[in-house]
């Protein structure tokens, strides 16, 4: 991925870290599905009412979620290792209003130390009430 970083920059590595990563992740599933695959076939289930079906749905959401985690750590570490960090999805949040239509007061953030706009609780609850 630092040779085509290199040559063709960070948007086309980032994409091609992706694929590597989502590519080899998506092995998990590829092979449980072919276990679960066989094991009906073996026991005569053809409709998915295999109690490993079930199992194998419920695996294949904690790797769905799993997978978007562990991209983000990979995502995190190659924006760090190549100085792009202020690009990636959570600081260009910080840095371009995703909802220019946010009104709130301005503060200090108790766990950054940075300024940033604060809606208190109260006024959401007061909202979504009434």
């Amino acid at each position: 991925v630092s040779s085509i970083r290199s040559y063709y920059g960070e948007e086309v590595a980032y994409y091609f870290a992706w694929m590597g990563h989502f590519t080899l992740w998506l092995l998990y599933p590829a092979l449980t599905g072919l276990a679960v695959s066989y094991a009906e076939e073996a026991s005569g289930d053809a409709g998915g009412s295999c109690p490993l079906a079930a199992l194998h749905g419920l695996s294949t959401f904690l790797w769905a979620v799993l997978a978007v985690r562990f991209w983000d750590r990979e995502e995190n570490r190659l924006a760090y290792g190549w100085g792009t960090y202020s690009s990636t999805g959570y600081e260009k949040a910080r840095l371009y209003n995703a909802r220019p239509e946010f009104e709130g007061a301005p503060r200090i953030s108790p766990v950054s130390g940075l300024a940033e706009t604060y809606y208190p609780p109260y006024r959401r609850r007061l909202k979504y009430a009434g």
